[in-house]
C-alpha cells in the first residue's frame, strides 16, 4: 500500500469523496456507472495496519471475498478454492462496493502516469504463470492484441485477469477506474500569511485522461470491453455540486 499524500493523489482523494463529499462522489458514480438514483452503494470498509501511515489496510486479491456473503456463498467460496487463477497476479484493491449482486473493483488514479507498470516478477516460473493467465484472459473476451501485457499497462492487465476470473465464477463483475481531475495540486502554507499556495500540480483534465486511456486501451486491446465491464469514471476535484437536487421532497 503506496504512503497517503497530505492534500494531494488519488487515495488522499478517494478518502476525501467517501468523507466529505460522499453524496456528490456517489451521484457521480450513479450517473457515470448508469446506476439508478435509488441504487444503493454498499462500499467495504479497510481493516487496520500501523504500518502505513494512515493506519490502514487495502484488501488484496481475494480476501473481501468474505465480507460479501450475499454474493460469496460458501458454496461459491468452495469453487473458488479449486483454482489458483487470482492468486498468481497480486491485486491491492483502491476500493470495492456492490449494488445488489454486482461487485465493482476500484482503481483510483491522481495523475497519468500512475496507469503505467511493468510486472515485477523476477524468476521463470512466475512469469510463465502470469503469461499463461494473460492468454486464458485474452481467449475468454476474444481479445487479438499482440502486445506484452507484461509491460507498460500490466496493473490493468492484471485487473483484467481478475475479472475474467470473477466472471467465469458466474459473478457480475465490473472495473471501476476512477480519474481525478485536479487531483494531484500539492499546497504549503504561506508563514507570512497563511494562505496556501500550489507548488507542484500534475494537472490532468478529462481530455489528458481520455488520452492516456485510449492508448491504454489499444495497446491492451480491451476497448470493447469499455462500459460493459471496465468504466472509467472522472471526478473533479474542485467541482461545485448542488446537493438539493438529490434531496427527498
Amino acid at each position: 500500500m503506496a504512503q497517503i499524500g497530505h492534500g494531494y493523489g488519488s487515495e488522499w482523494q478517494l478518502l476525501r469523496m467517501l468523507g466529505h463529499h460522499r453524496e456528490y462522489f456517489f451521484n457521480e458514480l450513479k450517473r457515470q456507472l448508469n446506476l439508478s438514483q435509488d441504487a444503493e452503494i454498499h462500499w467495504l470498509d479497510y481493516g487496520f495496519d500501523e504500518s502505513n501511515v494512515s493506519g490502514d489496510k487495502e484488501y488484496k486479491q481475494r480476501e473481501f471475498f468474505k465480507d460479501i456473503p450475499k454474493i460469496f456463498t460458501p458454496e461459491v467460496l468452495n469453487e473458488f478454492k479449486k483454482d489458483n487463477f487470482g492468486s498468481i497476479l497480486k491485486q491491492n484493491w483502491d476500493g470495492i462496493f456492490w449494488v445488489d449482486k454486482t461487485v465493482y473493483l476500484v482503481e483510483a488514479k491522481a495523475h497519468k502516469k500512475e496507469i503505467i507498470s511493468d510486472c515485477k516478477a523476477d524468476n521463470q516460473k512466475s512469469l510463465s504463470n502470469i503469461e499463461k493467465c494473460f492468454i486464458e484472459t485474452r481467449d475468454y473476451f476474444n481479445i487479438s492484441s499482440d502486445n506484452d501485457w507484461k509491460k507498460i499497462y500490466y496493473q490493468m492487465a492484471n485487473r483484467v485477469a481478475f475479472l475474467k476470473l470473477l466472471l467465469s465464477y458466474g459473478i457480475e463483475t465490473k472495473l471501476v477506474n476512477i480519474y481525478f481531475i485536479d487531483g494531484y495540486e500539492k499546497k504549503v502554507k504561506d508563514p507570512d500569511s497563511d494562505k496556501y499556495y500550489t507548488i507542484q500540480n500534475k494537472n490532468t483534465s478529462q481530455e489528458i485522461w481520455e488520452k492516456a486511456i485510449l492508448e491504454e486501451e489499444n495497446y491492451l486491446g480491451i476497448s470493447e470491453l469499455r462500459n460493459k465491464y471496465i468504466f472509467p469514471v472522472f471526478v473533479n476535484c474542485k467541482a461545485t455540486y448542488d446537493y438539493s437536487c438529490c434531496k427527498s421532497q
